[in-house]
């Protein structure tokens, strides 16, 4: 199983958080989110939870996962 994001960006407030993320994360390999206070981490963690479960990270019972 492999989770593929590509070309990904997110823009809040008329501000760009980030843009141009691609990735691909193969079955047993683990992602590294780093950056800046705002630069976007949450957000690329609640986009990518909202399209497999629904609902933002934010929102998510981590147990569950």
């Amino acid at each position: 199983m492999m989770l593929e994001g590509v070309n990904l960006q997110a823009i809040r407030d008329e501000r760009s958080l980030f843009s141009h993320v691609s990735f691909q994360i193969g079955s047993g390999q683990c992602l590294h989110v780093q950056g800046e206070n705002g630069s976007g981490k949450s957000t690329i963690l609640d986009a990518l939870c909202f399209g497999l479960f629904g609902k933002p990270f934010r929102g998510i019972n981590k147990p569950q996962l």
